[in-house]
């Protein structure tokens, strides 16, 4: 094995101190009316083991996972969700697990995951309708998250998968109907509930409320940096649709603005490349559009420079990162 998973654990542990970790255990404290001491998402003494960890607390719910697996031939990094039956001293019946198993069908039936996710038990994997009686026996090790070349480990990647799991975590472990509806699979909605006249109710999930909040508080933050003689406008509808996180308009062109709330600004920049070019370039403005700025919390490694630098090349508008920090 080429990594260290004590390591591992020690430093997702430091990278998710003040974010994941504290979100993980305040839907833990509500649920099981427990706090939860320090900021470790893993217990170097307790949950890690040479080959594999999982977050404190998580040996009887629906665990945030990390670990070596065999998958098609390759020995591979997993990190993700697991439900593991084997049995213990301190768990010597697996049944408390067993319902679980139910709920993580019930979750994946009805909503989609983008590809790159995979659902295994032991070594092998299989599809959501899978998750049966069959499975509930001591032994048994149901994983669902992500792989990775251990050469090309990203631990941000890891924490994002981590976030982009905490609903499905929250609903398998402690079954919070309230963020997701049993009947409502036609839908493939996560968090639809169908109500008695047929209408359709859109709740959100606690993620998804965070998420907007947090995008709202970065957005004020970014007004803030404006002088009043400054003209600008927040959430600009646009004809062809969506809307422009805040537009500022100087010595007659536009700046587009887009706020992304990922940890890191690699994953920002991602994910709003594709909107600011959309926005710069489907539609007939009555300003030029001068510049298209990229916000978030994370700082700007060399790696996310280069990038910027290569798509200013191609590019004929110029494209920014404006760091907000926290």
């Amino acid at each position: 094995m080429s990594i260290d998973i004590p390591k591992i654990a020690s430093e997702l542990n430091s990278l998710a101190a003040q974010g994941f970790t504290k979100r993980l255990q305040s839907i833990r404290a509500e649920h099981t009316k427990k706090r939860q001491l320090g900021n470790d998402l893993f217990r170097l003494d307790s949950t890690v083991q040479n080959d594999f960890a999982f977050h404190f607390g998580g040996r009887s719910e629906c665990q945030f996972n990390i670990g070596w697996m065999n998958l098609y031939g390759d020995e591979v990094f997993r990190y993700g969700v697991a439900l593991s039956l084997e049995t213990s001293r301190s768990y010597p019946d697996p049944k408390i697990l067993f319902s679980k198993i139910d709920r993580l069908r019930t979750f994946l039936s009805q909503n989609n995951f983008s590809f790159g996710f995979h659902l295994t038990v032991g070594h092998d994997e299989i599809e959501w309708t899978q998750l049966n009686d069959s499975l509930k026996e001591a032994g048994k090790f149901v994983f669902f998250g992500k792989v990775c070349d251990p050469k090309n480990l990203d631990l941000e990647e890891v924490l994002l998968t981590f976030e982009d799991l905490l609903e499905l975590y929250e609903y398998v472990s402690f079954g919070d109907t309230d963020s997701l509806d049993l009947n409502a699979g036609s839908l493939n909605l996560s968090g639809a509930r169908r109500l008695a006249d047929g209408t359709t109710k859109y709740e959100l999930g606690r993620r998804e409320v965070e998420r907007r909040a947090e995008h709202r508080t970065i957005q004020n933050e970014l007004m803030g940096l404006f002088d009043s003689n400054t003209r600008l406008g927040v959430e600009v509808k646009r004809e062809t649709g969506g809307m422009v996180d805040l537009v500022t308009e100087l010595d007659g062109n536009y700046h587009f603005y887009e706020v992304k709330t990922c940890v890191t600004a690699r994953h920002c920049i991602r994910e709003a490349i594709g909107q600011l070019l959309d926005y710069a370039f489907r539609s007939v403005h009555s300003r030029p559009v001068a510049k298209l700025i990229v916000v978030g919390r994370g700082t700007l490694k060399p790696d996310d420079e280069r990038y910027l630098r290569k798509l200013n090349e191609l590019i004929s508008v110029p494209i920014e990162y404006l760091q907000i920090p926290q």
